[in-house]
């Protein structure tokens, strides 16, 4: 399963503020902090706020894959964050492709159908 790295920022530090407060008041007798799965960790924060969080598999394509036609490249290295899509000529932002890609797998997953950003209204 992936993280995003804002949510492993977020449990790497609960670790070390943990750790720290164990080796601060250290007694004997006790053990030191043990850590929620972090599944568990995840569902109850979004269980609390009503939303529902949806894992997609760790070796989706959601790089590779052109957002406007499917197209998925057979290998993109990491170093490349813009790419042209050879079917359709699109340019792919690796970042903002891959985060659209796992927005529409998401939201296909959870029976929402197709998610796109709201455009701006045209004014007259």
């Amino acid at each position: 399963q992936s993280l995003g790295s804002q949510a492993v920022q977020d449990i790497c530090q609960r670790i070390e503020k943990a750790y720290q407060l164990f080796f601060k008041h250290n007694k004997k007798g006790v053990r030191p902090p043990g850590f929620k799965k972090v599944k568990k960790y995840k569902e109850w924060v979004a269980k609390k706020k009503n939303k529902v969080v949806v894992f997609i598999g760790q070796w989706y394509p959601s790089s590779k894959t052109c957002r406007e036609c499917g197209q998925v490249l057979e290998k993109l290295d990491l170093s490349v964050r813009e790419w042209r899509c050879p079917s359709c000529q699109s340019v792919n932002g690796r970042d903002e492709n891959a985060a659209k890609n796992i927005q529409a797998v998401g939201a296909s997953t959870v029976s929402l159908g197709d998610v796109r950003q709201a455009s701006p209204a045209i004014t007259a």
